[in-house]
């Protein structure tokens, strides 16, 4: 018998992917249509957890004195806590360690591009994927 790979499992269980009906498609913001669509903020434990999550950083992104700190507490947080979120983060530091080329790295400081919420969502557990 085959296992689901993790990272299957992952988009099952926090209800990520969805698979449109056999008579309904999604229509991507590309215009145009498929049968899947994925919540990617989904693998942030869930939809209730990853709704959380974007209140709280539309609550506190005013305050960029506050936000940095408190968001990578949370999002460390929930990688101790949530299995299917750590092998998301586990996948996307191991690629990063193989087939990304830093942009910079001084004393114990990586700094990867990311866009604006992956970078909020992803960006620290990464980091401690990394072992940074």
């Amino acid at each position: 018998m085959t296992q689901t790979p993790p990272l299957v499992s992952a988009l099952i269980d926090t209800q990520a992917l969805q698979v449109a009906p056999g008579d309904e498609v999604f229509w991507y913001t590309s215009g145009t249509v498929g049968p899947y669509y994925i919540n990617t903020h989904y693998l942030y434990g869930g939809q209730q957890p990853a709704q959380e999550l974007l209140e709280f950083i539309d609550e506190t992104k005013d305050d960029p004195h506050k936000l940095p700190q408190a968001l990578y507490n949370r999002v460390t947080k929930m990688y101790d806590a949530d299995p299917s979120y750590r092998v998301v983060i586990d996948a996307l530091a191991g690629l990063l360690q193989s087939s990304v080329r830093f942009v910079g790295r001084q004393k114990n400081l990586v700094h990867v591009d990311l866009a604006w919420t992956a970078k909020h969502l992803f960006g620290g557990p990464i980091g401690v994927g990394l072992g940074e």
